[in-house]
C-alpha cells in the first residue's frame, strides 16, 4: 500500500487474484490506478488491468467491493491493462453472463487446444446466444473483434497489417452469419496449428511416459496417478486422454499387456523360475493366485499351462 499510494492509503488487501485498494475521496484513483499497474507490471512482467469505483462511505464499501469484482469479466470486452469503471461497461450487468460470453471463451479454448470438433459446436452455440440476445450492433461487433484478436494473438506468423485487415473486412459484414463465418474461418486455420503444435508436446510427454513404464513396470506401485502427480506433474485425466489417443489404449490396458509379455518372457526361460517369484518381477505383488487369473485371462491358458508347452519335457 505504501509503495502505491503511500499516506493515500486507508486500506490494502489481496482478496483471491485481485488487489483491493481503499483511497482517500481526494485521492487521484486513475494515477494510482496506473502505478499499480505499473508495479504489477515489473513484479510478473504483465500488466493488469484496474477497476475504479466511485467515492462511496463505509457502510456501502461492501457493496462498492462486489461491484469492482464484478467488472473483472468485462476484461475481454475492454481489453487486459485497462482501466474499468462501472460506467465504462459495453454491456449490462448479467447481461454477458447469461448469454454469448460463456460460448466467446469456450471458442478460444477450442482453438486453443486445436479441438476442431468443440470449435464448430461452439460457433454455433455462440450464434444462437447472439440472436437471442439484446445486444445492440455495435456490441455484437465490438464482441467479435475482441474474439478474432484473441484467436488471431494465438498465431506465431501472424503480421499486424493482417490482424487490421481481418478486422476491417470483418466491419463491412452485413450479417451475423457473415461475421461467425468468418471469425469460423480464421479460428479454424488457426486450430488447426494449434493442434500441430500441441501434437509434437503431446507425443513427446507420452514417449517419456512409455518410457518410464518400460522402466518401471516391475514396480506394483505403478500406476497413472502416482506418474502424473510424482514424475510428469500433470492432471491425471488430462495424461490418461493423451495417452489414449497417442496408443490406442489405455493406461490400464497398456501397463497390462506390458506386464503379461514379460511374464511370458521368463514362462519361456529355462530357469524355473516360480510362480510368485514371476508375479513380483512383473510387478504383480507376492501373488501368484492373482497373477495366474490375470495370465489366463490375457493369454487364453494358466502360467503352468504355457510353460508346458513353451518347454515340452525332452522325449528319452
Amino acid at each position: 500500500a505504501d509503495r502505491v499510494a503511500g499516506p493515500e492509503a486507508v486500506f490494502c488487501d489481496v482478496l483471491a487474484d485481485a488487489v483491493v485498494l481503499l483511497v482517500a475521496e481526494d485521492s487521484d484513483a486513475f494515477r494510482l490506478a496506473g502505478r499499480l499497474q505499473q508495479l504489477n507490471a515489473s513484479a510478473v512482467g504483465k500488466t493488469a488491468s484496474a477497476v475504479i469505483c466511485p467515492p462511496a462511505g463505509w457502510r456501502e464499501l461492501p457493496a462498492q467491493c462486489a461491484a469492482a469484482f464484478d467488472c473483472l469479466p468485462y476484461r475481454f470486452y475492454l481489453g487486459e491493462g485497462g482501466i474499468i469503471t462501472p460506467d465504462s461497461l459495453p454491456f449490462a450487468p448479467g447481461e454477458l453472463e447469461a448469454g454469448p460470453l460463456p460460448q466467446l471463451e469456450k471458442i478460444v479454448q477450442a482453438v486453443t487446444s486445436g479441438n476442431l470438433e468443440a470449435l464448430d459446436e461452439h460457433l454455433r452455440l455462440c450464434l444462437e446466444a447472439l440472436r437471442k440476445s439484446s445486444l445492440s450492433r455495435e456490441r455484437v461487433q465490438l464482441l467479435c473483434v475482441q474474439l478474432l484478436a484473441r484467436i488471431e494473438a494465438l498465431r506465431d506468423d501472424l503480421r499486424p497489417e493482417e490482424l487490421s485487415a481481418d478486422i476491417y473486412a470483418l466491419s463491412r459484414l452485413t450479417s451475423l452469419e457473415q461475421v461467425l463465418e468468418r471469425i469460423g474461418r480464421r479460428a479454424e486455420e488457426t486450430a488447426r496449428l494449434q493442434y500441430e503444435r500441441n501434437s509434437d508436446r503431446f507425443d513427446s510427454l507420452i514417449d517419456r511416459v512409455q518410457g518410464y513404464v518400460d522402466a518401471h513396470y516391475c514396480e506394483e506401485a505403478l500406476s497413472l496417478t502416482t506418474m502424473a502427480r510424482e514424475v510428469f506433474f500433470v492432471n491425471e485425466d488430462y495424461l490418461g486422454k493423451l495417452f489414449k489417443k497417442k496408443t490406442g489404449r489405455k493406461f490400464s490396458q497398456y501397463l497390462m499387456a506390458l506386464r503379461m509379455e514379460k511374464a511370458k518372457e521368463l514362462l519361456d526361460s529355462e530357469d524355473g523360475e516360480l510362480l510368485y517369484e514371476i508375479a513380483d518381477a512383473v510387478g504383480m505383488g507376492n501373488n501368484p493366485f492373482y497373477f495366474s487369473q490375470l495370465f489366463k485371462k490375457y493369454t487364453g491358458c494358466t502360467p503352468t499351462d504355457y510353460r508346458s508347452r513353451a518347454n515340452p519335457p525332452s522325449q528319452a
